[in-house]
C-alpha cells in the first residue's frame, strides 16, 4: 500500500500555504481588535505543528521505498521547476520549525502587554 494517497500528496504544500493564508486573512481583517488576530495567529501556528506532526507520522511509519513523497507545484520538470520532497529529515525539520514557532508565539503572548504602542 502506498504511504501517500494521490490527493494526500498535496499536503506537502500545506506548510507553505497555511501561514500565507493566515497572513492574508489577518491583513484583510483590517483594524480588528488585537486579540482576534493573536488568536488567529496562534491557531495557525498550532495547525502548522499538527500538520508537521501528521507528515512526520506518515513518513516515519511507511516502509523505506514509500517513505518519500515528491510534489511538483507547477508540474514542471525538475531542472526548471521547484520540487518539494518529503522524507524523514525534512518532516523532522518541519516539526522542529513549527515547535520553535509555537514557543516564540507563546513567549510573545506572555510579553505582549509590556510592548510599546
Amino acid at each position: 500500500m502506498n504511504a501517500f494517497h494521490p490527493y494526500a500528496a498535496h499536503l506537502l504544500v500545506a506548510p507553505i500555504q497555511l501561514p500565507l493564508l493566515s497572513a492574508a486573512v489577518m491583513i484583510a481583517m483590517g483594524e480588528r481588535p488585537r486579540w482576534i488576530k493573536s488568536l488567529l495567529n496562534l491557531l495557525s501556528v498550532l495547525g502548522s505543528l499538527a500538520l508537521a506532526l501528521l507528515l512526520l507520522a506518515r513518513v516515519a511509519t511507511a516502509p523505506t521505498p514509500e517513505a518519500f513523497a515528491v510534489y511538483l507545484p507547477g508540474n514542471w520538470p525538475v531542472p526548471f521547476g521547484i520540487s518539494l520532497v518529503l522524507d524523514r529529515l525534512s518532516a523532522l525539520m518541519l516539526v522542529l520549525a513549527a515547535a520553535a514557532a509555537l514557543a516564540a508565539r507563546l513567549f510573545s503572548l506572555a510579553r505582549w502587554h509590556r510592548a510599546a504602542g
